[in-house]
């Protein structure tokens, strides 16, 4: 038995559920895993609003007419699927390292491309495949040693101009749950971690913008930088855009 069971009302989730255009019942586990809860009108309006957020983000700068996009770290295509709307004409891929939820999605939007991608691994992908990476709370769960393996394959499946957008958990959440020595290091530019399963929802890194910055290789280069709370997209976390050059 989950503990995230004492959560679920079964008769009204599903329900909703059937009611929803997707017409899919999305996997409670997995659910729970991304979303902390189990609330499927939170779930479907928190990608609706975060795909919308990204696509408002990106307009000033990302104008490809027919976009190849990746969500690395896709879950259920939560905001994959929402932002497709936004661009009509791109090609849509999402990555993970949960082999059950590309499972799951590879059924039920075959119209996506799919693919289990491993920590601390070369990403799938050939060289400059995408013109538009994000990751929506995945650099939040990673290891310094793996924040930098993945901006540097990020910046090898980007094309030239193309764009990575992706959140980290910054003062917001440093200021009102660090203490003594990690409130310490990390307001003198370290990042600080806690630890649990590299990877796992559960670990938690907090990075300040001025050492993320400092991590990322030469041919990426910061365009946006929005502070937690200002759009939402992932809670309060903090909202970075950068760009490849050429």
């Amino acid at each position: 038995m989950f503990s995230y069971l004492r959560y679920f009302r079964r008769n009204q989730q599903e329900s909703f559920v059937r009611n929803q255009l997707l017409l899919k019942m999305y996997p409670n586990r997995q659910v729970y895993e991304i979303f902390g809860k189990l609330d499927y009108h939170r779930f479907f309006a928190s990608g609706e609003f975060a795909a919308q957020s990204i696509h408002s983000v990106l307009k000033p700068y990302f104008s490809a007419e027919k976009p190849a996009v990746l969500d690395l770290g896709c879950g259920l295509s939560r905001v994959l699927n929402p932002l497709k709307k936004w661009y009509p004409e791109g090609t849509f891929h999402g990555c993970d390292l949960d082999g059950d939820m590309i499972q799951w999605n590879a059924r039920h939007f075959p119209e996506n491309h799919y693919t289990v991608n491993l920590l601390d691994h070369p990403l799938p992908y050939s060289d400059q495949s995408f013109d538009l990476v994000f990751s929506l709370s995945v650099v939040t769960h990673l290891d310094a040693d793996s924040i930098r393996i993945l901006f540097g394959e990020v910046s090898r499946i980007l094309k030239p101009g193309g764009f990575y957008l992706f959140t980290t958990i910054d003062d917001f959440y440093a200021s009102r749950n660090l203490y003594g020595k990690e409130r310490e290091a990390f307001y003198a530019g370290q990042p600080v971690l806690r630890p649990y399963k590299d990877g796992s929802r559960l670990f938690t890194s907090y990075t300040p913008t001025i050492w993320i910055i400092s991590q990322l290789p030469d041919s990426l280069t910061l365009q946006v930088h929005h502070p937690g709370a200002d759009l939402q997209i992932a809670g309060s976390q903090d909202v970075l855009v950068v760009r490849k050059k050429g």
